[in-house]
């Protein structure tokens, strides 16, 4: 009877039990090992990607900015050249300009010595070489007829006058020899523009009179210079006091320009202006 109710024992399983779940929890931490270690290989990737597209773009950047200096450098390398070019050309024509401005100095001299060896009292004006002969020497007041106290002292004036300014020595600088007539206000202004012309006119006729001819140097060359203008009162001379000066106004003015004088006048400008913005 013992040995039918006999039962053999079974082996213990726990053992096996423990080694399966050791060996799954070994698989779980290799594979969130595996996990972290291409999350980081990922975000490495990702990084270094990031870090040499940023690379590639601060040497696009670089370039341009070199591209953007060799371009500046070539625009200062013109600039430069440019300057030098105007630099030379500045001065020939300061050069040109001392030169005209010798010439209109002694012209002055020349006739303020001139007149101071004849017996006329004529002033020269030291800035610009113009000189004014009151109206009352040349006309009765509101005629343009030459009188004839103005013919005599024109006979001693014209000559003295025109044998400085067409020379030999001088001419060649000259361009334009200019009577002007001015009046004072009384009256109107167109009565007094055809006055004014009238007079001019009629000192440059009487340089023509044919009875002046042998007094007058380069008859020819004055045909092509003198030049009549009426101001009519646009330039008055004033007083102390700043009122008008009638008698003073009413006057005839001898003027010379120089050749280039316009471009000369340009150019003192320019450089004046160079001259005050230099710091």
């Amino acid at each position: 009877m013992k040995s039918l109710l006999y039962k053999p024992k079974k082996k213990d399983s726990h053992p096996r039990s423990y080694w399966q779940s050791y060996s799954d929890m070994m698989a779980a931490l290799l594979l969130m090992f595996i996990l972290v270690m291409a999350s980081i290989l990922l975000r490495s990737s990702k990084m270094y990607e990031e870090k040499l597209q940023a690379q590639k773009e601060a040497q696009i950047e670089i370039n341009n900015q070199l591209e953007k200096l060799r371009e500046q450098e070539a625009k200062l390398s013109i600039q430069e050249k440019q300057l030098e070019e105007q630099n030379t050309i500045m001065k020939e024509q300061q050069e040109k300009i001392d030169n005209i401005i010798g010439v209109k100095a002694q012209i002055i001299e020349e006739l303020s010595l001139a007149f101071e060896k004849s017996d006329m009292s004529v002033m020269v004006d030291q800035s610009t070489g113009s000189i004014i002969l009151n109206s009352n020497i040349l006309f009765d007041f509101g005629k343009s007829e030459l009188k004839p106290e103005g013919k005599a002292f024109l006979d001693y004036f014209l000559p003295t006058y025109f044998n400085v300014l067409l020379s030999d020595e001088i001419s060649p600088y000259i361009s334009e020899i200019i009577i002007e007539g001015h009046t004072d206000t009384a009256g109107n202004y167109m009565s007094n523009l055809k006055l004014s012309q009238e007079r001019a006119l009629s000192v440059v006729t009487y340089c023509f009179n044919e009875s002046n001819y042998s007094s007058i140097a380069n008859i020819e060359t004055l045909r092509n210079i003198i030049t009549a203008n009426g101001r009519s009162w646009n330039d008055l001379i004033y007083d102390e006091n700043g009122f008008e000066n009638s008698e003073a106004s009413r006057r005839v003015e001898f003027k010379f320009r120089l050749k280039d004088d316009e471009m000369i006048d340009a150019m003192m400008e320019i450089l004046n202006s160079e001259s005050s913005g230099i710091k």
